[in-house]
């Protein structure tokens, strides 16, 4: 989904309980407890389903400068 509060970018994917669902296990970074770690990984999966599902937002979002070193090379690698 659209969230313009999240950079303009789609949202992350949202885990609940149970750690497993039909044998899908949620992301181990979601359960290690590192938030730092947490963050990255949800604005990673923003950005990648950006990419796919709507690529003109990141052309919107690297217009407004709101993508980091670390964003671009995320994406770079995704070409």
């Amino acid at each position: 989904s659209f969230n313009p509060a999240l950079d303009g970018l789609l949202d992350c994917p949202h885990y609940t309980r149970p750690e497993r669902w039909n044998d899908i296990p949620e992301p181990d970074v979601l359960m290690s407890g590192h938030h730092a770690n947490i963050e990255r990984w949800r604005r990673d999966q923003r950005l990648l389903l950006t990419w796919r599902n709507r690529p003109a937002l990141i052309t919107q979002v690297r217009a407004q400068g709101r993508l980091d070193a670390r964003d671009e090379d995320l994406l770079s690698g995704q070409v």
